[in-house]
């Protein structure tokens, strides 16, 4: 009776919180939850895999547009044509193309920048496309008893960076306003928000 109670009770004994077991279990947990992908490492994924999409289409309709007879200026010397197509693109800061914003030469590389493949006829009646590159923007109101820009300013690059570029505060009509044209006005102060590609602008939008 006395083994039969020794056993029963070393058997319980296995199955208490502090046993080796359990530690192992909640190890293996732990690990387990550590290797499980988080929100942000899974929308990262997919941007990237958006980006490796964007830049296929690319290479391909470059393919396409060389077969047409539309080769791409390299930006050398001078050439002038007439516009008469114009369409959005996406270009890698890694890709050579004309930019009228000055690139940032230490731009890291794969970065996407959002530009304009303009297709131009010459006057010799030969075609050729070149590739501007822009920032896209929108505006910030700030209420107008507002005091405090820079803190706002310094508030949106820490919140949004990296895909918030660059803050300018610059000054606009506001066609709302009392005599807005009147004289001596400067408008009302705005922030302008630039980021190096439309997604950038779309995901610091939706998240205001």
């Amino acid at each position: 009776m006395s083994s039969r109670n020794k056993l029963f009770g070393q058997s319980m004994k296995r199955r208490m919180p502090g046993s080796s077991s359990s530690r192992y279990r909640a190890q293996m947990g732990q690990k387990h939850s550590q290797l499980l992908p988080t929100e942000d490492d899974e929308k990262q994924r997919l941007a990237q895999a958006a980006a490796q999409r964007r830049e296929k289409r690319r290479k391909e309709g470059e393919r396409i547009d060389k077969l047409f007879g539309y080769e791409k200026f390299d930006g050398k010397g001078t050439r002038r044509g007439w516009i008469f197509n114009i369409l959005p693109t996406t270009v890698s800061s890694s890709t050579g193309s004309n930019d009228d914003n000055g690139d940032d030469p230490e731009a890291p590389s794969g970065l996407e920048r959002s530009g304009l493949d303009m297709y131009l006829l010459t006057q010799e009646n030969n075609t050729f496309k070149c590739t501007v590159l822009y920032r896209p923007y929108f505006y910030v109101l700030p209420a107008s008893y507002t005091t405090e820009v820079e803190s706002i300013i310094s508030a949106m690059y820490r919140l949004y960076e990296p895909q918030l570029v660059h803050v300018e505060k610059v000054h606009r009509e506001d066609l709302d306003e009392v005599n807005h044209l009147g004289h001596g006005k400067i408008g009302r102060l705005m922030l302008k928000l630039s980021f190096d590609n439309v997604q950038a602008l779309k995901d610091v939008r939706d998240r205001l």
